[in-house]
């Protein structure tokens, strides 16, 4: 019921679909424009008509819409993905912005889709986001929790205070709609005391606001009211319509509230005792926060602010007045809460889980598809280990039977030559021994000498064993040639 927490919300979270094109934030529509023309077929083209469509949110969402479709379709003429996922992001704003949720969630999906294939993590953080502020507005608060903590991890992990304090507000929001006001005050305080630090005044603001909310559910009215004046003071000072807007229609509502507590109300500088009074100043700021909202085509705080305005004109008795607002919030609900936008919804939902679905069917089937060629070069590898070792224990074996056949020839040869060493020590030696020996008996001054005859003899003998010996000899050493070979 409490318009802070929407629009804020919102607000926030326009900043962060805008990140990287700040440069262009100083110039005017026409400005840009011109520089649209310079930069019609490239990536600043994307992003100036973008900033185009982000300067007509505040004023007329018809030329928000007309100048996002134009970014949407040049990103995608010059096959830029990120500059398409941006878009798509744009014209989710201005269709949030417009109240019409079917649509923005379609495109916040679209992005969703898109970074998460190029995996721009900061893209996909925006998406769930956006995400998360749409499931709020339909009041399915446990989706809206889910997909912004889903958001508030990425910016938490980069330490984007401006981020972080945006997200936590949104959280904030959601308890305050969830009616758990001690976690909305604990994040709201949170929040408060970043926004300082980052001298954020329209965030300060905003958080100002919701903190009033809080205390007009407790009941706290000069707390709430004290609160909505200060974050009135520090919007009108950014001249941010929207904010003017949901605040206004916030101090409209709380004196509303008053006027109709039957409890004695303390007074102050801005809450009067008197109840007439306090509706009358609560239909001042309810007739013109409905003027900016309808100023700005935003169906959402149009059927608060109607029916809030409807209420307190049937209790200064305008039931005429009265009648015509309560027709105008029905006609806002029905094209908000319409079963043909829970449908909707509901379509757009089914649609991300078949695509979630299709998505993990086709990780596991790569998955599978890795496991079996992972297998198929192991066995490959496998083989080749086998065949390779087979050769091994193969050369290994012929390395091992070379070896003996060498083992064995040097045995025989050393026989051999132990042999002809035994022969030439022995035999040959002993015989050349006896020969020198005859030669000496040899009577050389009487060669008729009888025994000189017998002497010949016995070294013709010797000699005939010797040459037997030699024999012996040189086929040990053919042998011994043949086994080298």
């Amino acid at each position: 019921m409490y318009k802070c927490v929407s629009l804020s919300a919102l607000f926030v979270f326009l900043s962060i679909v805008a990140y990287g094109e700040k440069k262009h934030s100083d110039l005017t529509v026409d400005s840009l424009k011109s520089l649209v023309v310079v930069h019609s077929t490239d990536t600043n083209g994307v992003k100036l008509l973008k900033k185009i469509s982000e300067v007509y949110n505040q004023t007329c969402t018809d030329s928000a819409l007309a100048y996002g479709s134009r970014s949407l379709a040049l990103a995608k003429h010059i096959h830029w993905d990120k500059g398409v996922a941006n878009a798509y992001m744009g014209i989710g704003v201005t269709y949030e912005l417009r109240s019409d949720y079917p649509r923005s969630l379609e495109n916040y999906m679209q992005a969703l889709k898109i970074n998460e294939l190029i995996g721009n993590k900061r893209g996909v953080a925006a998406g769930n986001w956006g995400i998360g502020n749409i499931y709020r507005s339909q009041r399915q608060y446990d989706k809206a929790i889910m997909y912004s903590r889903s958001a508030l991890v990425y910016y938490e992990g980069v330490q984007d205070k401006a981020s972080i304090s945006s997200l936590l507000l949104n959280l904030g929001n959601t308890y305050n709609l969830l009616e758990e006001l001690d976690s909305a005050i604990n994040i709201y305080s949170r929040v408060l005391t970043i926004k300082e630090e980052l001298e954020d005044i329209e965030g300060e603001s905003r958080v100002l606001m919701n903190i009033g909310s809080v205390y007009l559910k407790q009941n706290n009215y000069n707390q709430c009211i004290a609160y909505y004046f200060k974050s009135l003071r520090m919007i009108e000072s950014t001249r941010e319509q929207y904010d003017y807007g949901s605040i206004l229609g916030n101090i409209g509502q709380c004196y509303l509230v008053i006027a109709k507590d039957s409890n004695v109300i303390k007074p102050d500088s801005l809450i009067s005792t008197d109840k007439k009074t306090n509706l009358i100043t609560a239909v001042k700021f309810l007739d013109s926060a409905l003027a900016i909202s309808r100023s700005l085509g935003e169906v959402n705080d149009a059927r608060i602010t109607s029916l809030d305005l409807s209420e307190a004109l049937e209790l200064l008795g305008n039931y005429k007045g009265a009648l015509s607002m309560y027709k105008q919030h029905v006609a806002y609900k029905d094209s908000i809460f319409s079963e043909e936008n829970i449908d909707k919804i509901a379509a757009i939902e089914k649609q991300r889980a078949r695509e979630i679905k299709d998505k993990d069917i086709q990780i596991a089937k790569l998955r599978t598809e890795v496991y079996a060629i992972c297998i198929a070069i192991l066995v490959v590898v496998m083989i080749y280990i086998g065949y390779r070792l087979a050769r091994q224990i193969k050369s290994n074996k012929q390395l091992a039977n070379d070896r003996a056949g060498h083992l064995k020839r040097i045995a025989s040869q050393s026989k051999i030559l132990e042999h002809i060493a035994h022969i030439q020590s022995h035999d040959l030696r002993g015989n050349v021994a006896t020969i020198l020996g005859l030669s000496k008996l040899f009577n050389f001054d009487d060669a008729s000498d009888p025994f000189n005859k017998e002497i010949i003899h016995n070294i013709d003998m010797v000699a005939t064993k010797m040459d037997g010996v030699i024999t012996d000899v040189i086929n040990e050493e053919n042998k011994l040639m043949k086994e080298n070979l």
